[in-house]
């Protein structure tokens, strides 16, 4: 756990048990005339034939259970090497710590300059997207804070969302602060090498938000909030992307994969679902929570629960699928 501000702040005690091509289908008429993913590990541990339902894919007798709750709006979760998770809440401007061995709550770090997106490298470090101050920041292993970028071509981001970390060091970002129903430049996705050198690679976007990488960093998964859209782009090179093809026609808040390659999009245009999609874009099915989804990812001791910030909670579902994570990323391509 990254070292800072360390206070336990109330939790549920209750212990989880064992556990297209190129254009939207647009639900508004501006728009309409703009734009015309219990068993063993060993069992899930390379990508299989397709799944034909969610219930193949959660563990049996599992329903989401509300873990930790009494927040303002929660987001950003991120895995450690360890299975722990980190996430964000919005409204109250802090950035929470759940261990996974004790079951226990605590806040890392407040005043996070309205931190939304969290991601976990693989040497440890918690790199944040911060909504309000408009810049992107890291609390590196010893829990010393840095801010990374705030400007591109010298113009401040409009408000970095979401970030997905390439097996090369280089981060993926969403750049989009704000309700605005209109296409403007500000709605962007830009690339950071691992020697810090920053370039635009998606500027057509209505309001990018939730992006995820795939296990083998062929594609890149970039949700267009506005839009009601998930784009798939083709990753020619680090930083460099081709082909877009439309993967999902849903209102997609945050995202998160399986080692299976299915894809979970948290919605918002279909109740407090979680809907899953395989690879191939075929739709699998949905799953029910209490509270409206915001972003998912995969965690825990084994790496099979599937972690939820949902509104005021933290939800965790018991999984067969096994999480598909970047430091197994890492070491595996």
């Amino acid at each position: 756990m990254i070292e800072n501000s360390n206070r336990t702040i109330t939790a549920i005690s209750t212990r989880p048990s064992a556990f297209g091509k190129n254009a939207c289908h647009l639900h508004f008429s501006l728009l309409a005339l703009l734009i015309g993913a219990s068993v063993s590990l060993g069992e899930f541990s390379k990508p299989s034939a397709q799944t034909a339902s969610v219930d193949e894919l959660i563990a049996e007798g599992e329903t989401p259970k509300l873990i930790a709750g009494g927040f303002r709006f929660t987001e950003g979760p991120a895995s450690d090497a360890s299975g722990n998770l980190y996430f964000s809440d919005i409204g109250r401007n802090r950035i929470h710590y759940w261990n996974t061995s004790d079951q226990t709550l605590s806040t890392v770090r407040e005043n996070t300059g309205g931190a939304d997106g969290l991601f976990v490298d693989r040497d440890g470090a918690l790199w944040i997207c911060e909504l309000k101050d408009k810049q992107l920041s890291r609390i590196n292993a010893q829990g010393e804070y840095s801010v990374v970028a705030d400007s591109f071509d010298g113009r401040p981001f409009t408000g970095p969302n979401d970030l997905w970390i390439d097996p090369y060091g280089g981060i993926y970002f969403s750049d989009s602060y704000g309700g605005r129903q209109k296409r403007t430049a500000d709605h962007r996705v830009f690339y950071r090498a691992s020697s810090g050198e920053i370039n635009l690679v998606v500027d057509d976007l209505y309001k990018s938000n939730g992006l995820q990488g795939s296990r083998d960093s062929r594609w890149l998964y970039v949700s267009d909030y506005i839009a009601n859209c998930v784009y798939r782009y083709a990753i020619k090179s680090p930083g460099q992307l081709g082909e877009r093809r439309v993967f999902a026609n849903y209102r997609c808040d945050g995202m998160t994969l399986d080692n299976q390659s299915n894809l979970y999009l948290c919605t918002g245009n279909a109740g407090h679902g979680v809907v899953v999609f395989s690879s191939k874009g075929k739709e699998i099915g949905k799953i029910q929570f209490p509270e409206n989804p915001a972003n998912a990812t995969f965690g825990g001791p084994d790496n099979q629960t599937l972690f939820v910030t949902a509104t005021r909670g933290l939800y965790a579902l018991r999984m067969k699928a096994v999480s598909y994570t970047h430091l197994r990323a890492h070491e595996t391509s």
